[in-house]
């Protein structure tokens, strides 16, 4: 993520070519380790639909909602939500996940209970006219997740062997309302209607709990940005 550029390089490259077009460099963050981390959306490319979505760059994850222990992941207008950024947020947990790669997000304990764990919860495309498509929601599910997410660079990812791509989704139905809710699609997969395809960058947060770090022995701290904002889209 990471290019460096030295003076000789870029003379050269200037001299080679007196109408080529300005050099932009986009400054970020060093990356660090943090105990836990938020999300900040990176839309790519153009607006899909202006009358159903607002500029969601640089919008922050947050769950909502959505049923019996279920909630979805979401992106939340930073101006209009009292976000915390320093204050703890997921953190990674390395085990239980398929091909023992990866792992998986945890959002810790709420007042004693049971975890939230960050999985996705993605089902063979229908109508496909490849068996293998799969697409779905990313969820915050109670208990114990077995989908594999990893955090290389301060990028969330899929640890799945196909390249997945998250999308904002609008107007998703939850309870009493709608919410701009976060898909996750396979490579084979028809990318969804009206979507926007982001990515997901991990903002520092703050140190998980001792009983977080009892409960949950495999912890792994992972790399994020001090401002995920400045994150350069790849």
């Amino acid at each position: 993520m990471h290019s460096t550029i030295t003076f000789p390089a870029l003379a050269l490259a200037l001299s080679s070519n007196v109408f080529a077009a300005p050099l932009l460099q986009v400054r970020q963050n060093t990356l660090t380790t943090a105990d836990t981390v938020q999300f900040v959306a990176k839309t790519i490319g153009s607006n899909p639909n202006a009358t159903t979505f607002p500029d969601i760059n640089n919008w922050l994850f947050q769950p909502v909602h959505s049923g019996a222990g279920t909630n979805l992941a979401t992106l939340v207008d930073p101006s209009t939500a009292s976000f915390n950024l320093s204050a703890p947020g997921y953190f990674q947990n390395g085990t239980d996940a398929p091909h023992s790669t990866g792992g998986y997000m945890v959002a810790g304990f709420i007042d004693s209970t049971a975890p939230y764990s960050l999985v996705l919860d993605v089902a063979h495309e229908a109508n496909s006219s490849n068996p293998g498509a799969e697409l779905g929601y990313v969820e915050m599910n109670i208990g114990l997740g077995t989908d594999g997410l990893n955090v290389p660079d301060g990028q969330l990812i899929t640890s799945e062997y196909v390249t997945d791509t998250f999308y904002a989704c609008p107007n998703v139905p939850v309870e009493g309302g709608s919410v701009i809710a976060i898909e996750v699609i396979d490579r084979y997969a028809t990318p969804p209607e009206g979507c926007w395809s982001i990515e997901l960058y991990a903002q520092c947060a703050g140190p998980i709990t001792d009983s977080d770090r009892v409960a949950f022995p495999a912890f792994v701290q992972s790399s994020c940005y001090a401002n995920a904002t400045s994150a350069v889209v790849q």
